[in-house]
């Protein structure tokens, strides 16, 4: 049983003399986010009233947003302790955070990624001990989908993006991935949306022999992503733009049955539902009625020669038979 004098000492170093660094050059830090308002109003009243953690090596071991907090309210010195063993140290900050902390989902990824690199624990046993102290289920699946997080180019954690998003983004590297993260930020798709852009987008892509970033980048896609509509009708245009690009064929299947159906006189009191990505072999026919004289138009219209015609036509177009 361990005594006070066997308590490392209190030191109290310049505030300026300990640094965050980026998250990409961080070894030990893990939080993201800045400090809370009571945290502040408590530094500010008291001080910092827990020693901020140095591990042997000098770096900040934990206490990234009890040091950002000092020095915003300008404290000259905050208290320091140095630890002997930087693991041990390392993992009682871990415990001490999830007690009474909602991570950020980049924040996870970070912390798992520590759990690692700092104290050296396997997949299993994170999977199996800190996932579920996160409140997490203890899913291996689930851990590598957080470790790929991780991974993520740094600017990433800047932009208003949804765990959605994020996991999504994750699944792709690099350039490829600041792509989808600027689109979903941009557009801020609900994750089915933000899923079919993503296959979309990278089907685009191997089609034209590009990356996802150098499609993202041609310029049509970026006029999409600036032009000042809301965020829905973007992702609208931009559905639509890179279902032409990815599909092509299949596109212009979909104008002409269009084209048939607005020839046929079907455009008007009678809508054309054509079946996704013109699979299948049956169209569905909608008649708006708000009134008698309304549901006497589309009779007219459904009975009429050139209806039965537009429609033979549409089903020629999706069982492939016609172009």
């Amino acid at each position: 049983m361990s005594s006070a004098n066997d308590r490392p000492p209190v030191e109290f170093l310049p505030a300026g003399a300990l640094r965050a660094d980026t998250e990409a050059e961080r070894r030990y830090i893990y939080t993201r986010t800045g400090p809370s308002e009571r945290l502040r109003r408590s530094i500010a009243a008291r001080g910092i009233m827990t020693p901020l953690a140095v591990a042997p090596d000098g770096l900040l071991l934990c206490g990234a947003r009890r040091l950002r907090a000092a020095a915003d309210l300008g404290l000259a010195e905050v208290p320091v302790v140095r630890t002997a063993d930087a693991v041990e140290a390392f993992l009682a900050g871990v415990w001490e955070n999830a007690a009474h902390r909602e991570f950020a989902p980049l924040e996870l990824a970070g912390l798992f990624r520590r759990l690692q690199l700092v104290a050296g624990l396997g997949p299993d046993e994170i999977a199996a001990v800190y996932l579920p102290a996160c409140g997490l289920p203890s899913s291996p699946v689930l851990l590598a989908k957080y470790l790929a997080l991780a991974d993520l180019p740094e600017e990433i954690a800047a932009l208003p993006l949804r765990p959605s998003h994020l996991f999504l983004a994750a699944e792709h590297g690099g350039r490829d991935a600041a792509a989808l993260a600027a689109v979903f930020a941009a557009l801020q798709p609900s994750a089915g949306e933000a899923r079919i852009l993503r296959e979309l987008l990278a089907d685009a892509a191997v089609r034209e022999r590009r990356s996802i970033a150098q499609a993202a980048a041609l310029p049509e896609i970026r006029a999409v992503l600036a032009a000042d509509t809301p965020p829905r009708l973007k992702v609208s245009a931009l559905r639509s733009l890179l279902r032409r690009r990815a599909l092509p064929r299949l596109s212009a299947w979909e104008d002409a049955a269009r084209e048939a159906a607005a020839r046929g006189g079907l455009a008007g009191p009678v809508e054309v539902k054509l079946p996704p990505d013109l699979e299948g072999d049956e169209i569905e026919l909608r008649a708006r009625v708000r009134d008698e004289a309304g549901f006497a138009r589309a009779a007219e219209a459904l009975g009429s020669a050139r209806a039965r015609a537009a429609i033979k036509r549409i089903l020629a177009i999706l069982a492939g038979e016609e172009a």
